[in-house]
């Protein structure tokens, strides 16, 4: 038994795919299947997903890692923040500074 699906994708896009598709002799539908037929025999993505690190200069990617390794030493070692207490306590600065 099969079952319909709509599913919303850039025109451009669509139309480069279904180019491709055709000189491989599959039809979009069919390629959906494959997609669909490979999540699941890889419980998951079938591909590796990762942030666009190229938009980072080297310094600002260093600049993370490091604020990664404190966090996690900090962490490790206890030093922790209530987050609802920290929001509050940013709200009270935020709203002092406006009344001043």
């Amino acid at each position: 038994m099969t079952t319909q699906m709509n599913v919303r994708i850039d025109e451009t896009v669509k139309q480069q795919a279904e180019e491709l598709l055709q000189g491989l002799g599959l039809s979009m539908s069919t390629a959906i299947n494959l997609f669909a037929r490979a999540v699941i025999r890889e419980q998951g993505l079938p591909f590796e997903v990762k942030y666009n690190t190229t938009s980072f200069t080297e310094q600002e990617i260093k600049k993370i890692e490091e604020g990664l390794l404190k966090s996690e030493q900090d962490i490790s070692l206890g030093r922790t923040v209530d987050a609802r207490q920290y929001l509050q306590d940013k709200i009270s600065e935020l709203e002092a500074m406006k009344n001043n």
